[in-house]
């Protein structure tokens, strides 16, 4: 891949996704694209930019999509906002609320929804209550492992025992997310660059966490745009702690915790 291809190719997938690439990852993307050129038996990039332009449908650009997304994720990462939120949702349930939303804005292979879903039911929320997890990505792949909701043991090995066997089947190596969790568990393909976005809220929590990363400041600042207009009055915004100055993009929220914002 030679400069000028890095840079076509690195422009159209910032213009289609707000996944923005530095010089330094030249190499890994031509790495990870290159499965994609012996699958299309392609001969090189430039033939690949070429496919892309002539393409009729959208397949090899999710394909691409799926190939430059970083997916690095497990159970209850940054555990501290999951005890947070827990108090939040009881609280929320003593106050009488019968209606909870909540939505996960990089839902990755589904560890982070299903830590969620696992924490709803600790705060008390059961299978009768109203309540909904809308869960999204920009891999259609990782989207549908999460959906799924299967993983080896050494995906769920940092859960704890009682965990495991109150949230999961075991068959073998694998463990499953049991059945009563899932009814309430919605997922969908969604690409955070393309607002205003298609849900109507409002949603109670919005967990949309270590994704910002890999934008700018600009699609930073449209994003929680995004959250503060879907987000109830008082309701959280939870941001990863490398993003911890995300939110303050926007007026109209108050820190209670680190990374942790409430909606005013």
């Amino acid at each position: 891949m030679n400069k000028n291809e890095f840079n076509i190719l690195r422009d159209r997938i910032y213009a289609n996704t707000g996944i923005k690439l530095e010089d330094k990852k030249k190499t890994l993307l031509e790495t990870r694209l290159a499965k994609r050129l012996r699958i299309l038996n392609l001969n090189n990039f430039s033939e690949y930019i070429d496919y892309l332009d002539n393409a009729t449908t959208l397949e090899e650009w999710n394909n691409l999509v799926e190939e430059v997304s970083t997916n690095t994720t497990h159970f209850f990462r940054e555990e501290a906002h999951f005890e947070i939120l827990k108090d939040y949702l009881k609280q929320e349930v003593l106050s009488g609320n019968k209606k909870i939303r909540m939505w996960c804005g990089a839902a990755s292979s589904g560890q982070e929804p299903w830590s969620l879903m696992i924490t709803a039911r600790r705060a008390g929320i059961s299978h009768s209550f109203d309540f909904k997890l809308l869960s999204t990505d920009i891999n259609r792949t990782v989207l549908e492992q999460g959906r799924k909701g299967v993983y080896n043991s050494k995906e769920i090995s940092s859960l704890p025992v009682e965990f495991k066997t109150k949230y999961f089947s075991n068959n073998g190596d694998f463990y499953t997310i049991k059945q009563s969790l899932k009814p309430q568990a919605y997922f969908a393909c969604m690409n955070l660059k393309k607002s205003p976005y298609l849900m109507s809220g409002p949603f109670d929590v919005i967990f949309i966490r270590n994704v910002m990363i890999y934008f700018d400041n600009s699609l930073r600042t449209v994003i929680v745009k995004e959250c503060k207009r879907l987000l109830k009055q008082g309701g959280l915004l939870f941001v990863g702690h490398a993003e911890s100055l995300v939110a303050q993009l926007v007026d109209g929220f108050e820190k209670v915790a680190p990374s942790v914002f409430r909606k005013l």
